[in-house]
């Protein structure tokens, strides 16, 4: 019976820590063009330390939150400064954590900067 429920916590405990660093289906969302559930997804997703441990979440942030910001619907408002500032704070952390900038290297993550600066 203990083996058991170690063999539960062992497989809970891996299947937290896969899901909690998956960019993957925000990063999905992005090239779909779903950017409001895309934000939605990583609204929640920041709330998990390990999710935000490492500078890819900060860089897909920035790319969804400048992505929204630059809509039909929402440019020029002052939703849009609001989503750009936090754009704008999650590219800065994200510069801070990864000095080299090794991920701009991805288009997907080139445009979001792109986005961040043209306005």
């Amino acid at each position: 019976m203990k083996s058991y429920f170690l063999l539960l916590a062992v497989v809970f405990t891996a299947a937290t820590t896969a899901v909690a660093q998956n960019y993957d289906p925000v990063k999905t969302l992005v090239m779909l063009n779903q950017l409001d559930k895309a934000k939605t997804d990583i609204d929640k997703a920041f709330t998990n330390t390990k999710y935000t441990s490492k500078p890819e979440a900060f860089i897909l942030k920035s790319v969804v939150y400048s992505g929204l910001a630059n809509t039909d619907g929402k440019k020029g408002t002052p939703v849009a400064e609001q989503l750009f500032a936090e754009a704008d704070a999650a590219f800065a952390k994200f510069k801070e954590m990864d000095p080299s900038m090794a991920l701009l290297s991805d288009p997907m993550y080139q445009n979001g900067a792109v986005n961040l600066y043209s306005t």
